[in-house]
Formats: C-alpha cells, sequence, structure tokens
C-alpha cells in the first residue's frame, strides 16, 4: 500500500439539475478540488503470452421439481419405499396405501365372481350327468353377471391402485414429510419432494467469446466435493453445452451442480490487466494509471474479452504501466 496524490481532470464537473416542473431552472455545476490524496493499491498492466482457464457450473438438464400430494382421509399408510437421497426411475412405488371399504368391496365383488363361477361349473356338471337338463339361459345370465361384476372390480381395482403414490418421473427424493418418516400418514400436499432431470447436463458458457475450444465427442471431467466424473460433450447451440454422464452418477441429485475447469487456448502478445483494475463509466471503459510522481490519470481504454481474473486491453494502456485497483 502506497499513499499518491489523485489528478482530476480541468474540465472534470457534476452537473446537478434542480427543482421539479416545467418552469425551467438554472444549472449548478460543482468543481472538485485539483487534487486529492488517497491510498490506493496498483497493479502492473503486463505484455506478453496469457496462459489462463475457464471454470463454469453444470446443472442437470431438464431441471424440476415434483411435488406430491395425497390428500384423501379415507387411506391408510401401508410403507414407504423410499429414503430421501434414493434415485428412482419413473413408475417406482414411493408408497403405498390401502382403503379398508374399497378393500372390503373388492374382496365382495371376488366373492360373487367365485359364487357364479361356482354355478356355472355346477350346471354344467348337471347337465353332463343327464343330458336332458337345460341350464344354457341360466349359464349365459350368470356369465352375463359376472361380465358386469368383474366392470366393477376393475373400476375398484383402478381406484385403490390410484392411492399408491409413483415416481412421475426418474430423479432423486429430496424430502419426505416428517409423518411418513415415523410411519405415520396425514393427509395433505407434499407428501413427498422429488428433483427431476434428464440424466444429461447443460452449461451456459458466456464468459467466453468462441466456443470453438470444445469439441463434440470429447470427454471432459467435472467435479462434485472432490469427486471426477466424466462426460461427453454431445452438442452445442450457440453458448449452451450438453453433455451426456461416462462416469456412474448415481451419487449426484438432480439439484446438485458440477463444476468444470477447462484449460484454453493462449493469448499470444496482449497487454493485460487484472479486470477489477477496469471500471466501467456510463459507456466508457476506464482504468488509473500512476505516473512517476504517484498521481492517478483517468485514461479510457478499448477492451478485449475477458480471460479469467484478467481483462485484455487493445487500446490506451502499455505493458508496464501502473494502474490502481481501489
Amino acid at each position: 500500500m502506497k499513499k499518491a496524490k489523485i489528478l482530476l481532470g480541468a474540465g472534470l464537473c457534476i452537473v446537478f439539475l434542480a427543482g421539479c416542473g416545467t418552469k425551467q431552472t438554472d444549472l449548478v455545476q460543482i468543481q472538485p478540488e485539483g487534487y486529492q490524496k488517497r491510498i490506493h493499491t496498483t497493479t502492473e498492466a503486463i505484455k506478453g503470452n496469457l496462459s489462463w482457464d475457464y471454470t463454469f457450473t453444470l446443472q442437470a438438464e431438464g431441471y424440476k421439481r415434483v411435488y406430491y400430494d395425497v390428500t384423501n382421509s379415507n387411506l391408510q399408510l401401508e410403507k414407504v419405499y423410499v429414503s430421501t437421497g434414493d434415485k428412482v426411475k419413473k413408475g417406482d412405488l414411493l408408497i403405498s396405501f390401502c382403503c379398508d371399504s374399497l378393500e372390503e368391496t373388492i374382496a365382495g365383488y371376488e366373492e360373487e365372481i367365485d359364487s357364479m363361477n361356482m354355478m356355472i361349473d355346477h350346471y354344467q356338471n348337471l347337465m353332463k350327468i343327464d343330458s336332458s337338463l337345460d341350464y344354457k339361459e341360466d349359464i349365459k345370465m350368470l356369465k352375463d353377471d359376472i361380465y358386469i361384476t368383474s366392470l366393477y372390480l376393475e373400476e375398484a381395482e383402478e381406484k385403490i391402485e390410484s392411492y399408491q403414490v409413483k415416481a412421475q418421473d426418474s430423479g432423486t427424493i429430496t424430502a419426505i414429510n416428517d409423518y411418513l418418516l415415523n410411519g405415520y400418514f396425514s393427509p395433505g400436499r407434499n407428501q413427498i419432494t422429488q428433483i427431476c432431470g434428464t440424466g444429461n447436463y447443460t452449461a451456459e458458457v458466456d464468459g467466453i467469446e468462441d466456443t470453438g475450444c470444445f469439441t463434440v465427442g470429447e470427454t471432459y471431467v467435472a467435479t462434485l466435493s472432490n469427486i471426477e466424473y466424466e462426460l461427453e460433450l454431445t452438442s452445442i447451440q450457440g453458448k449452451e453445452l450438453l453433455f451426456t454422464p461416462i462416469s456412474d452418477m448415481s451419487s449426484v441429485s438432480d439439484g446438485d451442480k458440477l463444476t468444470m475447469k477447462i484449460q484454453m487456448p493462449l493469448l499470444e502478445n496482449v497487454v493485460y490487466v487484472k479486470k477489477s483494475a477496469v471500471k466501467k463509466i456510463n459507456e466508457n471503459y476506464v482504468v488509473y494509471v500512476e505516473d512517476e510522481e504517484g498521481f492517478l490519470e483517468a485514461r479510457v481504454v478499448t477492451v478485449g474479452q475477458t480471460a479469467g481474473d484478467y481483462m485484455i486491453i487493445t487500446q490506451g494502456l502499455d505493458g508496464g504501466e501502473k494502474v490502481a485497483l481501489n
């Protein structure tokens, strides 16, 4: 850290418009002091080759949250099949319920069908023993009744099936109602929460100008909690990258974000400075250059791409010049 004086341009002024409404008012100009003392930290602009890394995040494609509600108060909890963190596939059973009244109805229909089938067998046996007997009309009526009762039975079974909670899509269980965790059922919303994705991962790489450094079909490495996972780059659409996992991702939740770092192409013979030294004022980019006497001069520069912690300066700054960071 060092003490220095700041040189403010002689033409610099601050203009305020006083008053409101439609009445025209006078413009008030405030001329600041020519010099001010300020403590500042400097960094040096560098001219040469710049090697840099680009770090970005990946998240599950098609990321969505699914909430499972069970509000029927006539149901009784039978079993919870999942725990928080479990990976499930579409159609997997998450919670099973029973309904005493509906179970009794189903049992009644099944008994009726069994009884009618036994009666049909009985009539058929009698006709075999005595060919003069004819129960064909009775058998036909019984078969019609069995058909109708079977429709009722199917409807009841579909209703009990609809009470079972199954995964709407493949994903990860992230939350379970406290009552369910303790083996009880309290009707309501959000009994189970699941995060879903397609299994692929997407990334937005807005921090680089050209995606030509990426190659479709190449294998890249991403990390999560210091664990490495291999993924293949399958497509590039503008600044959006799509990756397909190669490694086993079963321990990764669809809600987790992975980090990927890649070595970018070498930037040759460029002037660059820490990006924190470059300020955007209105439409201009400005750096504060320190002269030999320790004065700071505000200088407009032309910037190129951002390269990690650095910004490329294409005009207005030379290598070796010192600029203020604060």
